[in-house]
Parts: structure tokens; C-alpha cells; sequence
């Protein structure tokens, strides 16, 4: 629909909208379906993480694209796709809203800082639901949001292979010893192959492990709540001062 991969519920709908205004039914039809997939978190992620959809080759001139972030178009060793909610409350309604796509771990970080921020402005008012579902989701975007399952592993595996034929075989290999155990029958097969290969080609099988850069920071929980504090606390700053 010609939107960008983290537009909003809205932005979607907006877009959908301007392309079904002229357009044939069977084309409305379509539009329709993929507006309706697009909606869905889970199925959305699906379709975003399908264009990263890549099978094992052994034809070293084959070259695949590795995953980029969705918002600094950077190719990150492990992207995530993740989900993120804000809060939006209108004084008896409490609606919440998703931004997802694939990041980097700085971009996502952003993202959800801003997110949260947004949720602190606006999700709070509305009693009694207001103030529980802001509190739940600033805190899920502290530990990194949703994140779709079987995602992570398709986005590894796609750099994998990616990094494979670039000639970086030590990334490689210590992106598919952890896909070796994943979840997925057909990527941990995969890896496994990938690895003896690698393991062929003279890659120790001993190399050091590659280290998760999506840890949860503790300062950035801390962001976190210091901004879902900030509302209420001036709420009860400005009645306490009326009272006095």
C-alpha cells in the first residue's frame, strides 16, 4: 500500500482508504485482505519477516541481502522485530496502538522511548483502566516490547546465509550455533549444515560466541518509569499545592 514499514494503524488505514477510492472491486478486494493482514501484530509480522525469507545454498556466488532495520535502513548482526505500544486515552475510552517493524538495537530504543513518552501524555486519562494499561505497556516497551514468535529466528538465519557469502564466516558460524537449538526444526537443521560446513572451511568450532546486544539495560527501565511517573506526580504536585 505504498506505507512505511513501521506506519502506524492509522497511517494504514489512511493509505487504504486514498487507494480503494477509484480503484476496481477486484483490486479493493485485495487491498482489503492485505489491510486486514496489516492490522493483525502477529500476521503483519509475518508478512514483514516473509520478504527476509531465505533457504540455504551452497553456491558461494549466491549472494543474499542481509536484514535491515526498518528505520536507519542499517544492516545490524542481529535485528529484532519488535512491537511497541502506546496509549492513547480519550476520558471514557483507552485505546492502544501498535508501532512494529524489524530495528537495530539503537532504533529500537528510540522507538520505544518515544512510544512510552507518548503513552505517559496521553494514556493516563481514563479511570479506571487508563492508568493500569499505561502502566503495563511503558513497562513491556522498557524490556524491549513484543516480540512475534519464530521472528527472531527467521531474521537469524536470513543473516546467517547473508554473512555466509559476504566471506564473514566467523559471524556466520556464531549466528548459526545459536540457531542450532531454535525452535524451528527446519532453520536449527539448517544451521547445524551451515556450521559443519563452516567447520570444513576451517572455522574453529570454538570461536568465541557472539554476544547478545539486546540486553535490558537497567538505565533504560529506569527512563522508563521516571517518564510513567512524571503525570501523576504532577497531577498530585498541583492538588497537593491547591490544597495548601
Amino acid at each position: 500500500m505504498g506505507v512505511n514499514p513501521t506506519a502506524t494503524e492509522v497511517e494504514i488505514k489512511s493509505a487504504f482508504f486514498l487507494l480503494t477510492k477509484d480503484c476496481e472491486p477486484g483490486r479493493g478486494q485485495l487491498l482489503s485482505e492485505a489491510c486486514e493482514a496489516v492490522g493483525d501484530v502477529d500476521r503483519r509480522a509475518a508478512y514483514d519477516c516473509l520478504a527476509y525469507e531465505a533457504e540455504d545454498s551452497d553456491d558461494k556466488l549466491f549472494q543474499i541481502e542481509p536484514v535491515c532495520c526498518s528505520v536507519c535502513g542499517r544492516a545490524p548482526a542481529q535485528p529484532r522485530y519488535a512491537v511497541f505500544r502506546k496509549v492513547v486515552s480519550f476520558i471514557l475510552v483507552t485505546r492502544r496502538r501498535p508501532v512494529q517493524g524489524i530495528f537495530c538495537v539503537l532504533c529500537a530504543r528510540k522507538q520505544a522511548f518515544k512510544v512510552s513518552l507518548i503513552s505517559a501524555a496521553v494514556g493516563w486519562w481514563c479511570l479506571p483502566f487508563g492508568p493500569i494499561i499505561t502502566v503495563f505497556e511503558i513497562t513491556r516497551n522498557a524490556f524491549g516490547g513484543y516480540e512475534p514468535p519464530g521472528s527472531r529466528q527467521a531474521l537469524q538465519w536470513r543473516n546467517a546465509l547473508a554473512y555466509y557469502h559476504a566471506g564473514n564466516v566467523q559471524l556466520a558460524f556464531a549466528l548459526a550455533r545459536e540457531l542450532a537449538s531454535a525452535s524451528d526444526q527446519k532453520i536449527a537443521a539448517a544451521a547445524v549444515r551451515l556450521m559443519d560446513r563452516l567447520k570444513a572451511q576451517g572455522v574453529p568450532a570454538d570461536a568465541v560466541p557472539l554476544k547478545s546486544a539486546w540486553a535490558i539495560r537497567p538505565q533504560t527501565v529506569a527512563s522508563h518509569a521516571l517518564i510513567a511517573c512524571v503525570p501523576p506526580g504532577a497531577l498530585l504536585t498541583l492538588l497537593l499545592s491547591d490544597a495548601i
